[in-house]
């Protein structure tokens, strides 16, 4: 129970990894963040039907996709412009 991307995220940080801000960004139909610890980095993205508020309106769908990548060694903290 619970959001999918929460408890990744709180897994996460219970194992002593650290989140890598750069890499976080929200939407309605995803989420995007990245952890590292030591020489490995991984980046998870997460996506769902959040529906749409257009005419017709589009409802939301109950489902929830994981993708995780992971790299050693870890891609670098900041991201380049």
């Amino acid at each position: 129970t619970g959001d999918a991307a929460v408890r990744l995220r709180d897994g996460f940080s219970a194992q002593g990894w650290d989140e890598m801000p750069a890499y976080s960004a929200d939407g309605k139909d995803g989420t995007s963040f990245a952890f590292r610890k030591q020489d490995v980095a991984c980046l998870v993205r997460g996506t769902w039907n959040g529906g749409a508020d257009g005419e017709p309106e589009i409802p939301a769908e109950d489902w929830y996709k994981i993708a995780l990548f992971c790299t050693s060694p870890a891609f670098p903290e900041d991201r380049a412009p």
